[in-house]
């Protein structure tokens, strides 16, 4: 028992989430059809204590065998989707606005359900979750829930191809048990271009150059940061864990303050046709405003921000949120990919709702960072300053 008790004392990671855990049973007894919250925040606790196994472990028997034995549990939601998924009337809702040449930022005609009853207001995702679906309804000519899936399993074939050329030192046994949970976990989520514009900034972060293209994978990265940051909020503490990490522990600031003008200036480009002040209004600031966004969907508060949803103090909680994020990225600066791991884990207990369509995409930045740190592929940036 000391030993026990010495350890937690030594991880106060364990110690917080522990206490997290308990406020999410404490959740789900005063709403036990609110189950959600605590598998978010227990696969979370999950995510945490396997990233503290030694990397030989991730790639070993058990681990792989674990990895097989989940599928079929993967599998069932897949197999089992709502025809009326309100993600699915969503999107059709935008396809419709779309094709009347309306801004569906500002337009009040996306399908919206809060407690099963239909409302109409904006369109909450960022722009670049419109592009794919809307040409694959195009293409397709309808739009169901199947239809979805299916483009999402054509997106995550791509990214089990870029898993696969992230890590070229693993044989194709080891990766298979992956490509199945990469497939399959959230494939039922409209997320993909999220998901794989996160898989293409792994690829280059562990990408190992040679002497005559040294220093080339961070050319790439602001314009996957302009992208990645108009598709949903996931790509937010990879954003600020990776730049927090190059301005400070590299101390590259010239470049960080011209990566961020480059970001800035092409993502208010990209954003023009809707308003950029449309777009932030009706995705960001809608987020952060719980009573507005209890209005336009089924609200279901996270492991934190049901406490502030209760005392009605949804300001406090956004000043809250944003800046318990910042301040853990101070702590955790080990490594740029364990920062960025770490801050993905706080972005999540800290969002409004919990979100277990981004599980599968953390599970993917643990691996690579995993496989990372197993096979000494640690990110190298080694142009100079000036």
């Amino acid at each position: 028992m000391s030993k026990l008790l010495g350890y937690l004392a030594k991880d106060r990671g364990i110690v917080l989430f522990i206490a997290l855990e308990l406020a999410a049973f404490l959740v789900f007894f005063l709403n036990p059809s609110y189950p959600i919250v605590v598998y978010v925040t227990s696969a979370l606790f999950g995510f945490y204590l396997i990233y503290k196994f030694p990397s030989s472990f991730f790639f070993s028997r058990k681990f792989l065998l674990l990895l097989v034995i989940a599928v079929p549990f993967l599998l069932v939601p897949v197999l089992t989707a709502n025809p009326d998924y309100e993600a699915v009337h969503t999107y059709r809702s935008l396809f419709d606005t779309l094709d009347q040449g309306k801004n569906p930022y500002t337009c009040d005609n996306i399908y919206h359900r809060v407690d099963n009853e239909v409302v109409y207001g904006n369109f909450n995702y960022p722009p670049l979750e419109i592009p794919f679906y809307w040409l694959a309804n195009l293409f397709l000519g309808s739009w169901n829930v199947w239809y979805m899936i299916l483009m999402n399993f054509l997106v995550r074939f791509l990214i089990c191809f870029l898993f696969m050329k992230t890590t070229p030192d693993l044989r194709h046994i080891q990766r298979l048990p992956f490509y199945l949970i990469f497939l399959l976990w959230g494939s039922e989520y409209p997320l993909t271009m999220t998901f794989l514009i996160v898989a293409l900034l792994m690829y280059f972060l562990v990408k190992k150059t040679s002497v005559e293209k040294k220093g080339t994978p961070i050319r790439y990265v602001p314009f996957l940061f302009v992208l990645g940051l108009l598709t949903k909020f996931f790509m937010i503490p990879i954003f600020f864990a990776f730049y927090y990490f190059y301005f400070f522990d590299l101390g590259k600031r010239k470049k960080t303050v011209v990566h961020l003008a480059l970001i800035a200036l092409v993502g208010a480009l990209l954003l023009l046709p809707f308003g950029i002040f449309n777009v932030l209004d009706s995705t960001a600031l809608f987020n952060l405003n719980l009573s507005q966004r209890g209005a336009y969907t089924t609200f279901y508060p996270n492991v934190v921000s049901i406490f502030f949803d209760w005392m009605g103090s949804w300001l406090i909680y956004a000043f809250f949120g944003v800046g318990a994020f910042f301040s853990s990225l101070y702590f955790f600066d080990d490594s740029l990919l364990k920062k960025i791991v770490y801050a993905c884990m706080v972005f999540m207990i800290f969002m409004p709702t919990p979100e277990p369509q981004f599980l599968p995409i953390l599970f993917y930045i643990v691996v690579v960072s995993k496989y990372s740190e197993f096979y000494d592929r640690v990110p190298r940036f080694s142009l100079p300053d000036g």
